[in-house]
């Protein structure tokens, strides 16, 4: 039988050997689903303090490089870990990184609380900043240091953009000089092709093939993925298809960036940009501007505006007034102004680590509405239909 108690037990212990013994007499091959995911956490623990220690000596041994300039150290390492030299190297960097330059990050990676993969993300954005701008990305990433993996990544991208505006200018030109396009042959006759540039083309481009490969036809049993390749080889080969097809880029700009400042943008599906990036993108043709307010204090959505602008319509973007939020709504289904409100502010599916964007989304009750739930901004959010209960 189930025993709560021992639920909390599990999940109250700290990131030690101790807790691994303790664990290893968790019988799992009859423990309740419960009991097996916060065992699974507890390892999880467990593990990223193992890995702080490794990175730890991985840190001491980066030092000794120093030493000697003949020095196999990476080879070492390489041999003793099974791994590839440049691998290798790659984790003595990441490890001296943490340990000399983001002493909080190394602090909650010991104590189980950030994984490897959340540490190397921030290790590898700071590599090239300076010490008091590596403070304040270090600062910024953790006040959420309980995000996935991806949006820990945006948060950080975030970050590096808002406090490095001239670095982050830097890295979309070296992107642009980067530009490529790359074919690799695979077997059984099929291949990979990566397109890999600036973020604004890259984006631009998915979202126009992801609009096409969702226009379902009844009776087509293709998955999602066959039809995203189908309707790009559509686009490169066809031209009646590529003449007749438009999509929808959606990026967030703060005012003082309209006005020639270095806060960055968001484009909606990959995540912060530069400033100039976003002006360009705000500023282009056949761009409509709406307004989204947000709290200063908190960040938290505000208002989003119900009249559109023509884009480089400042003054009437400021002589508006803003709107007040939506109100409750006497019935089940959210009116398109309620529910445009709530997309805006959840941006992706809200279910923990789902990157779908809220616009491909549904609005569901957190209260259910058979339960006295109202149809209310702090009722609502978004959720995919993968993980919507209905």
């Amino acid at each position: 039988m189930f025993d709560i108690e021992e639920l909390d037990q599990v999940e109250a212990l700290p990131a030690s050997g101790t807790t691994h013994a303790a664990l290893d007499t968790v019988d799992l091959a009859t423990a309740p689903a419960e009991i097996a995911l916060a065992v699974l956490a507890a390892y999880e623990r467990c593990l990223a303090a193992a890995q702080a220690r490794q990175f730890a000596a991985l840190a001491r041994l980066d030092q000794l490089r120093e030493v000697s300039k003949d020095d196999f150290t990476r080879e070492e390492v390489a041999a003793v870990l099974r791994i590839a030299t440049g691998t290798a190297a790659d984790r003595l960097t990441v490890s001296r990184i943490t340990c000399d330059r983001l002493p909080t990050t190394q602090k909650l990676f010991a104590a189980g609380e950030l994984t490897a993969m959340h540490v190397r993300i921030l290790a590898d954005a700071v590599e090239h900043l300076d010490p008091s701008t590596t403070a304040l990305v270090e600062e910024y990433a953790l006040r959420c240091p309980d995000l996935p993996v991806g949006q820990f990544r945006g948060r950080i991208n975030h970050a590096v953009a808002k406090f490095d505006p001239t670095g982050a200018e830097e890295h979309k030109d070296r992107a642009f000089e980067d530009r490529t396009l790359w074919h690799r042959p695979d077997p059984g006759e099929t291949g990979v092709l990566v397109l890999r540039g600036p973020a604004e083309q890259t984006t631009t481009v998915f979202n126009l093939v992801d609009d096409l490969a969702r226009k379902q036809i009844p009776g087509d049993d293709r998955t999602l993925e066959q039809r995203r390749f189908d309707a790009f080889t559509d686009l490169v080969l066809d031209d009646h298809v590529r003449s007749n097809v438009t999509t929808v880029v959606e990026v967030t700009v703060p005012v003082d960036t309209l006005q020639g400042g270095d806060t960055p943008g968001e484009l909606r599906g990959y995540g912060s940009v530069s400033a100039s990036t976003a002006r360009a993108l705000a500023t282009g043709e056949r761009v409509s501007w709406r307004r989204l307010a947000y709290d200063k204090d908190t960040g938290v959505l505000a208002a989003v505006g119900d009249t559109t602008f023509r884009a480089g319509d400042l003054a009437g973007l400021f002589a508006a007034p803003v709107e007040a939020p939506p109100a409750a709504e006497p019935r089940y289904t959210p009116s398109a102004r309620l529910a445009r409100y709530v997309k805006a502010r959840d941006v992706t599916c809200r279910f923990p680590g789902c990157t779908r964007k809220a616009r491909r989304t549904e609005t569901d009750h957190t209260i259910p509405w058979a339960k006295g739930g109202p149809t209310s901004v702090p009722n609502l959010h978004c959720l995919c239909k993968r993980h919507r209960v209905s």
